[in-house]
């Protein structure tokens, strides 16, 4: 006999979270890649560039942080502002 699965009742929810400093060539496209994550939070370095603009056409979860010298320290930051229990890290 076979195994059957059991059906799924919670669904896991994802955010993805994404540092940025100038990268308005990028971000518009990393965004609508994984506009089916749940929360999207883009965490910018105070750009000097659109990056902003582009990034708020995509989600309303736009924070500014000026980058401190630690790149683990803006990703810990980052995952901090997320509300869900998963979170994918990426770069623009």
């Amino acid at each position: 006999m076979g195994c059957l699965a059991a059906p799924q009742t919670d669904k896991l929810k994802l955010s993805v979270t994404i540092p940025t400093f100038n990268e308005e060539h990028n971000i518009g496209e990393c965004l609508q890649r994984v506009a089916w994550a749940d929360e999207l939070i883009v965490l910018d370095s105070l750009s000097t560039d659109r990056t902003l603009e582009i990034a708020r056409q995509h989600t309303p979860k736009v924070f500014q942080r000026p980058f401190m010298g630690d790149f683990l320290d803006t990703r810990r930051y980052s995952i901090g502002l997320c509300s869900n229990d998963w979170v994918l890290c990426l770069d623009a």
